[in-house]
């Protein structure tokens, strides 16, 4: 695959992840995530009680598994035959489940590591599990060759 075929696909695959969000459940559920971090950082105020340390800040490198999926979707689309319906991409299938369990895992250990944060590190990481979600659906299509 050519660096600016890439490049496009990603963009477009990107972009629709991100469109995701818009989608009236999808919205909802994402507003609900953003009104649970704000109130938990007012409630908690990490950065007033000293009880945010250097390494909290690595919670969001969860965020790096939403272009680590778009990347998946890419690189592993469906494969197309003669048949109406293309060939799902074993391959890129197993990808993603393995992102989206390590992500949930990663999860899990953030918001076992924030000892008395851990309601703000709850809600934040949902918020960010919620746009891993959208990503994971965009790339999930494109790797099942299944589009709505």
């Amino acid at each position: 695959m050519e660096t600016a075929h890439f490049s496009q696909n990603f963009q477009r695959l990107f972009l629709w992840s991100l469109q995701f969000l818009g989608v009236p459940p999808i919205l909802l559920i994402t507003a609900i995530c953003l009104v649970g971090v704000v109130v938990a950082f007012v409630r908690q105020q990490p950065f007033q009680q000293r009880l945010w340390r250097p390494s909290y800040w690595l919670i969001f490198s969860q965020m790096l598994f939403f272009p680590a999926m778009d990347a998946v979707g890419v690189l592993f689309p469906a494969v197309s035959t003669v048949r109406p319906h293309p060939k799902e991409n074993v391959l890129g299938h197993r990808l993603l489940d393995a992102l989206f369990y390590l992500s949930l895992a990663m999860s899990a250990f953030w918001v076992w590591r924030m000892r008395g944060l851990r309601w703000f590190a709850a809600s934040l990481l949902l918020l960010q599990q919620v746009l891993l979600i959208g990503a994971g659906f965009v790339a999930g299509m494109s790797v099942s060759g299944d589009w709505l």
